[in-house]
């Protein structure tokens, strides 16, 4: 018979153990949430919701935020956004854009800024007058606290009829025009404090299909000589990225598309062990064939680094995406190595911004 001593002594205990218990795993969940937000890049939302995400940033559940044309309204208006990160107490935010010059640049002459020349237009210069061009484009980034551009596109232009040809966002179908004049965007670029992304890997330019739109296969098109301007640019200096594709290609993964593959993956980090950045998450390739769960597991898994939603026509619900994190954490579908590998490239790619 346990006396009434015992049975508090007994409960006393109890109530220690649960403490520790529960603090701990408190401890761990708030570890492992700091370090997942760092691999979290977030668009504004369809409503261009500042404020919101800026909330998100606040409390560390974001590392980055991508800016789309919608987004900046005016010099100033972007002056003002970028100063407001730029502000938040804690590790400092990845701000970044898509400013390739050409079709796809979100300051340009629309919204009071400066156009600049597409890739294919640039090909037809000689390098150091695009190094010209990328030098102006990667100064007024800078002075805008833009401090991520994902460009250059060393995608081949193997199809005349792939999407970013028709658009001009290649340069060329030699690897080596390619890798002549996306290094002098990527050193200008460096010169000033702005991470460049080499896109989009393993190469998107064998193939007309357009992964905004739906699912594309380039496993009839696809040929390893599309690796070498990425081989040839990946380590020029300790501000790169590389951007995933969202392509298809059953002869090295037959499950999943490059973004969300281990098997893809492992070709680049023969060669390149910084960060890697899906392509946006929210492209239709991705959601409109795999489940969010999927998503977050698989880029995990696949060794990528930062995972990209562009938040753009869907608001996306990021209560859920750490919902299945904490999950697979829990179950182990994911490794807290894994994350904190990531997350430690991460702070290695900001440490070198300042």
């Amino acid at each position: 018979m346990i006396n009434f001593v015992q049975k508090i002594k007994f409960f006393t205990l109890f109530l220690i153990v649960f403490y520790l218990s529960t603090n701990v795993s408190f401890a761990f969940t708030s570890k492992a949430e700091k370090m997942f937000g760092q691999k979290i890049m977030l668009g504004l939302g369809k409503d261009s919701n500042f404020n919101k995400v800026l909330k998100y940033a606040k409390k560390g559940k974001i590392g980055g935020i991508i800016l789309f044309e919608r987004d900046i309204k005016s010099r100033l208006d972007l002056l003002e956004k970028t100063s407001k990160i730029k502000n938040l107490k804690g590790i400092p935010l990845f701000i970044a854009v898509d400013q390739e010059g050409g079709y796809v640049q979100r300051m340009s002459a629309r919204n009071g800024f400066k156009d600049y020349k597409s890739a294919k237009e640039i090909s037809n210069v000689n390098p150091h007058n695009a190094y010209i061009q990328y030098k102006l484009m990667a100064t007024e980034l800078h002075f805008y606290g833009i401090n991520i551009n994902f460009m250059p596109c060393v995608d081949l232009i193997i199809d005349e009829n792939s999407i970013l040809n028709k658009n001009e966002r290649a340069y060329s179908s030699d690897p080596d025009v390619v890798s002549k004049y996306a290094k002098e965007a990527i050193k200008a670029h460096n010169e000033n404090k702005v991470i460049t992304s080499l896109k989009h890997f393993p190469g998107h330019g064998s193939i007309s299909g357009d992964t905004h739109k739906g699912f594309v296969d380039v496993s009839e098109t696809w040929s390893e000589i599309e690796l070498e301007p990425f081989k040839k640019l990946a380590n020029l200096n300790n501000l790169q990225t590389v951007m995933m594709a969202h392509v298809f290609n059953k002869n090295i993964d037959e499950n999943y598309p490059a973004s969300l593959s281990k098997k893809t993956t492992s070709i680049l980090r023969e060669f390149f062990d910084g960060v890697i950045v899906t392509d946006d998450l929210d492209m239709k390739a991705i959601k409109d064939n795999y489940n969010l769960q999927d998503v977050i597991v698989n880029a995990i898994n696949a060794d990528v680094d930062i995972l990209l939603f562009s938040n753009y026509e869907e608001d996306v619900d990021l209560d859920r995406i750490y919902e299945i994190y904490n999950n697979a954490l829990k179950n182990g579908t994911i490794k807290k190595e894994q994350v904190e590998k990531s997350f430690n490239r991460i702070i290695e790619l900001k440490k070198a911004l300042y």
